[in-house]
């Protein structure tokens, strides 16, 4: 189920094919947030970007899509321009669960947060293209 769920999300997704990519996953047993991603930023570079995380319940019964975009810049510091989230209500049934695209230092993190109590399978990609000054 879960290639195959990410081939449907990724194909209908506004994530620039000619841009590079990376993969991680993570689990949590909580409500803690957990970085999946970090892309380091260079100083003078401009990234856009879009992530994909995909949550899922151990007992198979709950699932979460999550749609992240936004643009960052570093100049003397990493800023997040731009942010868009959405939950793909098509393929929701969690809406506790959260992903987040934000900054950490100078780096693009992919964030994800659980349930208390519940564990949780997540799987997130983050698509970025980039700018240099």
């Amino acid at each position: 189920m879960g290639n195959l769920l990410w081939g449907q999300i990724y194909n209908s997704s506004n994530a620039s094919k000619h841009g590079r990519s990376l993969e991680g996953s993570a689990t949590t047993a909580d409500a803690t947030e957990t970085t999946v991603l970090t892309l380091p930023v260079a100083a003078g570079q401009v990234i856009d970007c879009e992530a994909i995380c995909m949550a899922w319940g151990v007992d198979g019964a709950k699932i979460a899509v999550y749609k992240l975009s936004a643009t960052f810049k570093r100049v003397s510091s990493l800023v997040r321009e731009g942010y868009d989230t959405s939950l793909d209500s098509h393929r929701s049934t969690e809406a506790t669960y959260k992903a987040a695209l934000d900054v950490s230092g100078n780096s693009i993190v992919v964030t994800v947060t659980g349930a208390s109590g519940e564990t949780v399978k997540w799987s997130c990609r983050l698509v970025y293209r980039t700018l240099a000054s």
